[in-house]
This record gives structure tokens, sequence and C-alpha cells, in this order.
């Protein structure tokens, strides 16, 4: 009779509630479990709750149980429910069932009961804002799992307690041995470790001062060595982009939230601001352990998912081949950590070591991470740079390096006439540079580090001369090339002025084509003239500093054809102003180091550039000219997605960077490497410069496969994404300012580029110059 009493209790209760009729439904068996061991829980008094997860607007079904039934429910719907469990001197886990649509089968769901404690504590207010009259939480969150100290097996859950107005609050949880995790909504966490409660006992926590802000913890985990918590230190960093404003990045790389690291290996960092950051332990005798990128965000703890690993220092081994440099003399090798995007490695030194006669260098106390490796022959030209060698563990450190060099002789040309020369191949500060001078007659010899594309710097005293120019070492089977170094007859020449239409003598004028750069100084008539250039659409633009005040020239677009002299051309020094911007998340939160390249246009079209990086706060400062029309603004962040955004001048410069990301690869086949080809990339028709998308990529550790033709770039925004190929040399002035980028190309194609995706662009097998609208989101 009781059982049937029950039965016709709830069918009744059911049919009333939710209108269903009586045999009609999904039928679903209860049955209480004791401590998840299979015993039944006879004699426990309590009730059940049933709610329809996938109808929330549906109220929740109740029914009483005394332990010695195991009801069959006819719950009127199909889908997920939720079924919680209370019984006095007992905790209970909610569990979720999902209920098939078939009539004539039954569901049994187990839900467990474990004898329970019950902790009580208090929340107090920290001494400056006790009696401001602000209320308490009016909830808490106690997560907890099984202490280490205990034998046997308990839940990992947690429990929702209710707090009073005076900061007291009271919640079950399982009866054991505990490690506890107190959580007021919008406060810093508690912990409390190893609390023995005992079945049916009353445990007092005690006071539990409210911390505001946000809060970092995790564990420190030593391998193959001894802990030691008394000298362990944890440090929270900034992350910090690669690029411009390298004060600031110092700045950032100096701020350190530290927290103590306790006996077991847990650590706590409170008072953290939101942002991202790396995660960096260190003991003494033990190489340093780093996790990133680690996000924070406001008033909520971010818990490391792995424990940050110490483990003993390695000694790094590289052979060299051949063992000497191409004079016959001793290489010269340094080591640093590469910064990619974690600070603390700013500013840090090389270490240099010279390499023995059998071609082998050592660096001890290394630990786990990415180096960079540079090679310098004798007279410190820069032979070989790897900026991202990758030590994992002891099989990691012993490599060899092959240094291919090549010896050259040509002779330097502008146009029909030999012209004497510096060559500085791979530029001045080159990661593979070498500096040759040739003789009266422009003829030259030397050596290089490798074969293939080369871009130089060639520097004349007369004519004048500072300008880059492309060219491609092919010695064949052999190690010796023959290399002519030819500049295009091309010429322009003007004057810089000032506000006042005063000639200004010293200022430095810049021209940009095809990507290469090409400088001059003004004279005492503020005359500047500019030859050997690639031809096709130029920028010029001039920037001087006076009595300390920064005077910049708009970007003076002119199209130069072979063979042409433009001019006279004018540049005009203006003052710039200050505009404040902020670099944020999607959610609002500021973005510490990153770089800011701002590109304004102004009236008639003519252009401006600067460079920042946010501080702590997000905040940046960036010069911008007056009569600016359009800001362009790219930020690059540590730990977020590459981002170009156009603002108006007269709206506040906010840049929201997602966390979200994709992966861009672009197939570009066999690479011919002249000087007239380049890749350009646009992001929602947006143009992101070259190298700081190269920069970017290898902070990711990708680069460029030549041998296979791919190029990838992660970390990008999702988007639409066009990728062109071919000779900008076409690109006329007009175009440009027309925003018709497309017509100085061969080849462009272009999709959409989710989040947590993959976008590919074919640049390799069309002959065409439309559009490759094929997609591969993988």
């Amino acid at each position: 009779m009781r059982r049937l009493y029950f039965a016709c209790l709830l069918l009744l209760f059911i049919s009333t509630v939710l209108g269903a009729e009586p045999g009609a439904g999904y039928s679903l068996t209860v049955r209480l479990d004791l401590r998840g061991a299979g015993e039944e829980a006879e004699g426990v008094n309590g009730r059940l709750r049933l709610s329809a997860l996938d109808r929330p607007q549906d109220p929740p079904l109740e029914m009483a149980t005394d332990g010695t039934l195991t009801p069959t429910v006819m719950l009127p719907s199909a889908g997920e429910w939720e079924i919680c469990a209370w019984a006095k001197g007992y905790w209970s886990p909610c569990r979720r069932v999902t209920l098939t649509a078939d009539e004539e089968l039954v569901t049994t769901a187990v839900v467990s009961l474990w004898p329970a404690a019950d902790l009580t504590g208090r929340l107090v207010w920290p001494d400056q804002r006790r009696g401001n009259g602000e209320a308490f939480p009016r909830w808490l969150r106690v997560q907890f799992s099984a202490s280490d100290r205990t034998p046997e097996a308990l839940p990992a859950s947690e429990s929702r307690c209710p707090v009073d107005e005076e900061g007291r609050w009271r919640c079950s949880v399982p009866a054991g041995r505990l490690d506890l995790v107190v959580r007021p909504l919008g406060y810093v966490p508690d912990y409390r470790w190893d609390v023995a409660a005992g079945a049916g006992s009353k445990i007092e926590l005690g006071e539990m001062a409210l911390r505001s802000g946000a809060s970092v913890s995790g564990n420190v985990q030593v391998e193959e060595a001894d802990f030691d918590a008394t000298h362990c230190e944890v440090a929270l960093i900034p992350m910090v982009a690669p690029g411009a404003g390298s004060r600031e990045a110092e700045r950032l790389a100096a701020v350190r939230y530290r927290g103590e690291v306790s006996r077991r290996g847990f650590f706590q960092i409170t008072g953290v601001p939101p942002g991202t950051y790396v995660v960096e332990a260190r003991q003494p005798g033990l190489a340093p352990g780093r996790q990133a990128p680690i996000q924070v965000w406001e008033e909520s703890e971010t818990v490391l998912g792995e424990p940050v690993e110490l483990r003993p220092p390695l000694t790094l081994v590289f052979e060299l081949r051949p063992p000497v440099d191409w004079l016959g003399r001793p290489w010269k090798v340094s080591m640093v950590p590469a910064t990619g995007f974690t600070g603390q490695d700013v500013g840090l030194r090389p270490e240099e070591k010279p390499v023995a006669e059998d071609g082998v260098v050592s660096f001890t106390e290394r630990g786990p991470g990415v180096y960079r490796l540079q090679v310098f022959d004798a007279l410190g030209q820069s032979f070989y740079i790897d900026p991202a060698v990758t030590v994992q563990s002891a099989a990691d450190t012993r490599r060899r390096v092959e240094l291919p060099i090549v010896s050259i002789d040509g002779r330097v040309r502008i146009g029909d006439e030999l012209l004497p020369a510096t060559l500085y191949f791979g530029g001045r500060f080159g990661g593979f540079r070498s500096e040759i001078e040739t003789d009266d007659e422009g003829e030259f010899v030397g050596a290089l580090p490798k074969p293939g594309l080369w871009r130089v710097l060639v520097e004349a005293d007369e004519p004048e001369i500072s300008t880059q120019v492309e060219v491609d070492v092919d010695p064949g089977d052999s190690t010796h090339a023959s290399v002519d170094v030819e500049l295009p007859d091309t010429e322009v020449f003007g004057r810089v002025v000032d506000a006042a239409e005063t000639p200004v003598a010293g200022v430095r004028v810049t021209l940009r084509s095809a990507g290469l750069g090409t400088g001059a100084t003004t004279d005492s008539t503020g005359s500047f003239s500019l030859r050997g250039f690639e031809p096709g659409a130029v920028s010029l633009t001039a920037r001087h500093r006076f009595e300390n005040r920064e005077l910049d020239a708009d970007t003076l677009l002119a199209d130069v054809a072979e063979g042409q002299v433009v001019g006279p051309l004018r540049l005009q020094l203006l003052g710039v102003e200050t505009r404040a911007g902020r670099v944020v998340t999607t959610a609002g939160v500021p973005v510490a180091g990153a770089v800011l390249q701002v590109s304004t246009l102004h009236p008639e079209n003519a252009t401006f550039s600067a460079a920042a990086r946010s501080a702590l706060n997000g905040s940046f400062e960036v010069s911008v000219r007056e009569g600016t029309m359009s800001l362009q603004v790219l930020a690059s962040a540590a730990g977020h997605a590459l981002t170009a955004v156009e603002t108006a001048p007269t709206e506040p410069i906010v840049v929201e960077v997602p966390l979200e990301t994709g992966l861009l690869e672009v197939s570009l086949g066999t690479v011919s490497g002249g000087a007239n080809e380049t890749i350009t990339i646009f992001q929602n028709g947006l143009a992101l410069p070259p190298p700081l998308l190269s920069s970017w990529a290898r902070a990711h550790g990708e680069s460029f496969d030549r041998d296979s033709g791919l190029l990838r770039i992660p970390a990008l925004a999702p988007g639409r994404y066009q990728a062109c190929r071919g000779a900008p040399s076409r690109l006329t002035a007009a175009a440009i300012q027309q925003g018709d980028w497309r017509r100085g190309f061969d080849l462009c194609a272009d999709g959409f580029l989710s989040a947590g995706s993959e976008l590919h662009l074919d640049l390799d097998s069309r002959q065409d110059s439309s559009i490759d609208d094929k997609e591969s989101n993988k």
C-alpha cells in the first residue's frame, strides 16, 4: 500500500502541474546509492527534484523518498533532465540523465548520497572598508576535492552556500579530509588545505576577508630534483608583443606580480589587473619554468590547468661546419632567450662565446625554452641566425649548424655607369649580413653565408646614393657565384620646408618603392636627391626633430619610370598632435604591451604613419596630424589576434582585439625571388605590413618555407583576407589613392577566415588575375 500511495501521489502531481495524462510519458527509475558503492540507501528520508533542462520554463517536479522506495517517475518529455537529492545528514551531487524518445524504454538513474559535514564561516570587509554599508555577496561557492592525505575516494564538486546580511554562510560537503576553495562571487578565492570534516560534524572556518580584484592560482612541480618551497618564487609578467616602443616594453617587463609557494607547491597571486601574462617559477639550481599565455579576467580567478615545471639545467652544444670562417679564423656565437611574446626576456644581453678549433661551442645552465642563435665571422658579420632554437629535453641539446659559404665577385652599376660603393648584403643589421667594399671601378669580391635572394643596401659618395636592391646569388653546383648589382636609372629631387616655407637642412628623407627603401639628408638649402630605386609608384616622407619637437611631413606619392627624373617635389614639415587611445579585448579588458601602427589619410590623399605601445592599463598615445581624414590602426597583442581597424579621427581610438583567432596559409609555389615580386595581404580591405607579418609569424613559431612555398600566419582576427602576388612596381600613385590595389598584381585570392579555423589561399596554380574564392576551413 505504501508503494502504491507514493506512485499515485507522484502521477497526480505531474498530471496537475504539467497537464500530462495519467499513463502517458517517459519512464525514469531513480535509485539512491550510498557513497557510490552500490549500497541502497535504506531508511534515508529526503526529497528529489527533477528539472527539464531542455524546457527551463517548466517548473521542476518534487517528490519525497524514504530510501525504501526505488520510484519510477513518468516524465512528460524526452531530452536532458537534472536530478537532485536532499537528505538530512547527507550530501548529494546533482546528476544529469538523457531520456530517449522511446516510451517503451525505462531509464535508470543512480543518485549517490554521501555522509555530510557542515561548513560555516563569516565574510568580513578589509579594515579600510569597514562600516561603509556595502552589502556582502548573496552567495558563495565552496569547491572541494579529496586531500592527498585521505585514503578514501571522495567526489570533487562544489556546494552553493547562501550568505546572510552579517556575512555568515553555511553549507554541506561530503565528510572526509578535503581541500577547499571558498569563492565569494566577484572576490578573490580563499584556499584551505587538508580540512578534517567528520560525518555529522560542524567545521568553523572562521573569518575570511573579502579581497577585490583578479587572481591566478596553480602549482609548481619539480622534476628530477628536490622541491624547496622556501626559495621557490613565482611571478606574473605582462606579455609584450615584439615591435615598436622598446622603452614601454622594458617598463612592462619590469612589472612583477608575485606570490608565495606553499610546501605543497601551490601558489596564488592576487591583486592582478586584467590582461595577458606569462607565469614564471624559479628555484636556485634549476632552470626557470614558464607558461603563457595566461588570460586574467576582471574579478575572477584564472586556475592553471597544468603545473609549472622546474627541471635541472641543460648544456646546449652547437657544432659548426665548416669549423672556421671564410678567412680561416674562429667563428663567434651568441645566444639569448627568444623574446617572442614573453616580456621577461626584453633587454637581456646575448651571451657571446668563441668557437673552438673543432667548431664546437657550449652554453651551460640553460633550461627548456626557445633561444635565438647567431653566428659571426671574425669581422663581426652575421653569417647565420636561427630565431627559434627550441629545447624541450636533453635530446634537443646538441645541434649541427651548416654554414654554406658562397664566394662572390661582381660589379655595381647605376644605369650604364659603374659605381664605386659599399655593399651591405642583408642590410646593416640583418640576421645574415656581409659588408663588401668595391674598388674605384665598382668591382668587388667577398663571401656570403648562403646562396639565394639577398636584399642589398648600396651606399655611394659620388653621386650620393643610399638605396636598396634585391639580387639573386646562384652558385649552381659550385660554391662561387658572379653577381652584378644593377641599380635602376631613376631619380627624384626636391626640397623640404617648414610651416613658414623656409628650407630645412639636415632632414632625413625616406623613399619607399616595391617594398625597398632609399634615403638621403637635405643639404643647407633644404634640397635632396634620391637615385637608384625601383620604378613605379613611390612614397616619400620626411621626419626631423628640432628643439625637442617632433616634425613630420605627410607622405607624398609619385610615379617614376625607368630613366626618368621627377621633381622638384615639396615636403612640408608640420607639427603633430598627440591622440590617446586604448587597446581592449572584445569583453572590454585592457590589453598591455600591444604594438600599434597607425596610418592616417589627409586631404589630397597624403599619408602619415606612427607607432606606439599600450601601457599596463591598455592606454597609448600616438602622433596624428591635423586635418586627418581617417585612421587605420593595426594592433599586434600577445595572446590575442592580429587586428586591423579603421576609424574616424573624431572618434575615440579604441581597438578591440579578439581572443578567437584563425590561421592563414598562402601557397606560393616556387618563389623566383626577383626584386619586382612581393606578397601583399589584406585584412578586411586593410593592408598588413609584410615586416610586421613576418615578425608576428616568427613569434608564433612559424616562418616561410621556401621549399614547399607555404606561408603560414597564425593568430589572425576572423574576417575576409586577400593575398596578392605580382609586381607592385606597376602600381600607380592614383591607383593607391583610389584604393585600387589589385591593379598592380598578377594574381589575387581571397576568402573568409572563421574563428578557430584555417584559411588556405592558392597563389600557385592560378594563371589569371581573378579572385580565387575557394576556402579551406580546417
